[in-house]
């Protein structure tokens, strides 16, 4: 039901499906073949897809970001291709990515809180030129600067991405950042990159349908993923 659901036209209906993609390709974990092919058929038809479908592999990407016990196969499979879409030139996408982030940052045990590269990409969009875009990442930095002051940690936390988001754009654009933008400069369309994938096309297009169809098997609780769906848009309607 999952591939099913991720289709549905109505976006609280997907978006709410999309959320359960690690639990799903963690149930592959004993079978590293399935799972890699099931990652490789995202990527190709969500990142690579339409902008809304960009969208949905964003939330998809982000069950795995949050998720500490995936944290490796985030950065393998998903770190660059989430990231790279903040030079996305939709909007709503860019935005995506944003409150992917600021929901990342959350985490009290956010795996990637205190990674640079993801620190040069809040400070690359805290000047985008969107104003939603600039607005859910000024609160990425409200974030810790609420938190406990007399924490060493949140402090270093908080100086470094106040200081790394002042910082001039030249000091901003480090290898990582212009290395992301030169890699998928003109990847914005609906039909999106297809050469960086680690794999061949050839061993995209050779994922079988027994696979999906043991994808679509997994339980998918979709009242309870839609329950959870609503609670999040509404915490995003409250802080945004």
């Amino acid at each position: 039901m999952f591939f099913k659901f991720c289709e549905e036209r109505i976006a609280t209906v997907s978006e709410a499906a999309a959320t359960a993609f690690a639990a799903i390709i963690n149930k592959f974990a004993s079978e590293p073949s399935k799972q890699l092919q099931l990652i490789q058929k995202i990527k190709k038809e969500f990142r690579e897809g339409t902008y809304k479908k960009r969208q949905l592999f964003l939330i998809m990407a982000a069950s795995v970001m949050n998720r500490t016990d995936m944290k490796q196969i985030f950065i393998e499979h998903f770190k660059e291709d989430t990231l790279s879409l903040a030079y996305d030139k939709v909007p709503n996408v860019r935005i995506g990515l944003a409150r992917v982030l600021k929901s990342h940052f959350r985490m009290i045990d956010g795996c990637f809180i205190d990674d640079k590269q993801i620190h040069q990409i809040v400070a690359h969009l805290n000047n985008d030129e969107e104003e939603d875009v600039r607005n859910i990442i000024a609160q990425i930095k409200d974030i810790h600067s609420a938190e406990d002051s007399s924490s060493e940690v949140t402090s270093n936390r908080s100086n470094q991405l106040l200081t790394t988001a002042d910082e001039d754009k030249e000091s901003q654009e480090t290898n990582f950042v212009e290395g992301l933008h030169k890699k998928y400069e003109g990847d914005h369309s609906d039909l999106a990159l297809s050469a960086q994938s680690a794999t061949s096309a050839n061993e995209v297009t050779a994922i079988n349908s027994s696979l999906i169809e043991d994808a679509n098997e997994e339980d998918v609780d979709v009242e309870e993923l839609l329950k959870q769906h609503e609670e999040e848009q509404f915490a995003h309607l409250e802080k945004d």
